[in-house]
């Protein structure tokens, strides 16, 4: 039984290639099963991500099989790790998202700059 904390159709996503970008990462958990929303945190003033992100799926226990399939998988040239996300998916709304770097504000380092 989960957490009321825990998000359970969304996974943080360690360890991203930086040559990659969103469509690729998106891409490659689609295959999984319909992705709602994917994100990457991106460094403050910086167009490349700091190698994190999240990846909400349609239906619940697509996120379980992600975990389980893709945790320690390869992306791109790293070994990228998936254990279930414990923080709930960024509000992808516009009022959500920091005014800087366009992640999620309860998790930017810039949330009080924006």
């Amino acid at each position: 039984m989960s957490s009321p904390e825990k998000n359970v159709s969304c996974v943080f996503v360690r360890n991203i290639s930086f040559a990659l970008d969103k469509q690729t990462v998106e891409d490659a958990f689609g295959e999984i099963g319909p992705i709602r929303n994917c994100f990457l945190v991106k460094e403050k003033g910086q167009p490349r991500h700091k190698g994190i992100g999240f990846v909400q799926f349609a239906i619940p226990e697509d996120a379980d099989r992600a975990v389980t399939a893709l945790n320690k998988s390869t992306l791109g040239n790293r070994q990228i790790l998936v254990p279930p996300s414990r923080y709930p998916p960024p509000n992808f709304g516009s009022h959500a998202l920091c005014v800087i770097c366009r992640g999620p504000r309860e998790l930017c380092a810039n949330r009080d700059a924006g």
